[in-house]
């Protein structure tokens, strides 16, 4: 079952404080921690290096 409107407001607003506070600010720039809301899947990863590409912190793939 997919999260509501409401949770997924509650989850993202949640894990990007989470996975801001986990990165200190001198590193920010090297690795980044995000998270991918799919449903009722909610993944988190951390991308390190080249895999920093432009894309934004939260990717909500059902707006694709």
């Amino acid at each position: 079952m997919a999260l509501s409107e409401i949770q997924r407001a509650q989850v993202t607003k949640g894990l990007t404080a989470f996975c801001e506070s986990r990165v200190p600010a001198a590193v920010r720039n090297k690795m980044r921690i995000g998270f991918r809301l799919k449903g009722s899947e909610v993944v988190l990863f951390k991308e390190r290096g080249a895999e920093l590409a432009l894309p934004p912190r939260v990717e909500d793939r059902a707006r694709w």
